[in-house]
């Protein structure tokens, strides 16, 4: 965020010129479609912050309303009203809290806090809204973004349908093609004017003889919608990050989806028998007990007998690996770490569910589920701190504790869990990334300020004005 503030925050113009400069005020409305995470609110604060800080440079001032999420996983559900909720990060931070008032006192990121349940109902002029208990009104948007349900395209589910235009598919076993209905459904009766869209790299995938893909079909289908819009590949370790993570964005004038891998691939064969073709193929004697250096690191107690075996396969093989995903299947446990354009080291993509083994730390462990937000480019510090000085309750309502007597069993289920905030980082979007996109696509628009609609009876009489000149 402070590397934005700084880029526009810079006076290019001389002093002279800056006294007679006059910035307006203007508003975009966004919103996000499997929200997972919600980071997409925070991308909007910082670009909202930097627009605010830096007005006398820009010439304009903008604000971000964010009108609604939508999301279907419950415990998922609650982590954005919780966002929502605490509001900006900035605020409670920094002391520029003054640069998120506006003369009148308002937000500069303003939000209406409905989260819609289904996508597939966002067609409509109403839906059923989780934060209000009711049907409310489905708004329209002026930027929408959305990280699109990805277990049917994705390289990492072995049941992938990478060779089937799941687009064009009325349902799918991952939800990609319910998702990208209601998708198309909402732009196709709300017309946002800018969409950003992200996926995986199966989306690119070309199937059949004509050579085309599913990303051909969404691209042929905004078209028909009357947008134009542009695909890119980005690495999310080009933009800053730490990790890797290779995705294909669409910019229409892209995640995830929360649910893309709720469980685990099925294991094809038993893994004993992977694990000792394996050992055999490099050398290596099967069975043997492990070295007594990882025996006595705690976090190796807490790994599965198949896991444990993993990671001593790996480390045989690839000594010098930072990063081992012992989640996976032998092949593609680890993978190369090092960078060699900054030498420095870069983590593999961060997927739902890992059990990511740093070598790198001594002793070396696994990496927690804040620390995978982070590598997302998430402000999960900043956001959990919020969380706890807000109050914000931890606990579902049982049925039996939302009466007026509580019984005493003791709080309901915990949703803010570590299980959840792993999945929520394999599945979020690289937010660098999407503050880069969105910030292109806003700089692209032209802002003027506002102006009053000329009347029917007043065009009238122009166009008749027009018309006796032309006679003249």
């Amino acid at each position: 965020m402070s590397l934005l503030e700084r880029a526009v925050s810079r006076r290019d113009r001389p002093p002279a010129q800056l006294a007679e400069v006059k910035y307006f005020r203007f508003h975009l409305s966004t919103a996000s479609l499997v929200s997972g995470s919600e980071g997409a609110f925070y991308v909007m604060e910082a670009l909202s912050r930097a627009y605010s800080l830096g007005k006398e440079t820009c010439g304009c001032r903008l604000s971000m309303k964010h009108f609604f999420s939508c999301e279907s996983n419950k415990d998922k559900q609650r982590w954005i009203q919780a966002a929502l909720n605490c509001g900006p990060l900035m605020p409670a931070l920094s002391p520029l809290k003054s640069a998120y008032e506006s003369s009148d006192g308002d937000s500069e990121l303003l939000q209406l806090g409905c989260i819609f349940q289904d996508i597939e109902t966002l067609g409509g002029c109403e839906a059923h809204c989780v934060v209000h208990g009711k049907l409310c009104p489905v708004p329209g948007c002026d930027l929408l973004v959305i990280g699109s349900s990805c277990e049917d395209l994705s390289k990492a589910n072995p049941r992938k349908e990478t060779q089937k235009f799941v687009f064009q598919q009325s349902n799918s076993l991952g939800s990609s093609a319910q998702t990208y209905h209601g998708f198309t459904s909402y732009v196709a009766a709300h017309s946002p004017g800018l969409v950003t869209y992200e996926n995986v790299g199966g989306l690119e995938e070309q199937i059949g003889a004509h050579a085309q893909s599913n990303l051909d079909v969404l691209m042929q289908t905004m078209k028909e919608l009357g947008y134009s819009g542009q695909p890119l590949r980005t690495d999310a370790s080009s933009f800053g990050l730490p990790a890797r993570r290779l995705k294909p964005f669409l910019e229409e004038r892209k995640e995830k989806s929360a649910k893309a891998a709720s469980k685990s691939p099925k294991s094809s064969g038993n893994c004993a028998d992977q694990h000792m073709k394996f050992a055999e193929a490099e050398g290596l004697r099967w069975g043997q007990t492990y070295p007594q250096e990882p025996k006595l690191n705690p976090w190796f107690g807490t790994l599965t007998a198949r896991e444990q075996d993993v990671l001593a396969l790996s480390r045989a093989q690839a000594p010098d690996a930072g990063f081992r995903n012992v989640s996976q299947s032998l092949g593609r446990v680890h993978t190369a770490s090092l960078c060699k354009d900054t030498k420095k080291r870069v983590a593999p993509t961060m997927l739902p569910g890992q059990l990511l083994f740093l070598e790198l730390v001594k002793p070396p462990r696994l990496m927690l589920d804040q620390e995978a937000l982070l590598f997302q480019g998430f402000p999960a510090p900043q956001f959990l701190k919020l969380v706890e000085t807000e109050g914000i309750d931890v606990y579902e309502c049982s049925a039996a504790a939302s009466g007026s007597v509580r019984k005493r069993s003791g709080p309901g289920r915990k949703w803010l869990t570590e299980s959840l905030t792993a999945d929520l980082a394999g599945n979020a979007m690289a937010l660098p990334v999407l503050l880069a996109i969105v910030q292109s696509a806003v700089a692209s628009l032209l802002f003027r300020p506002d102006s009053r609609a000329s009347t029917r009876e007043e065009t009238a009489d122009a166009l008749s004005a027009l018309g006796i000149l032309a006679d003249l």
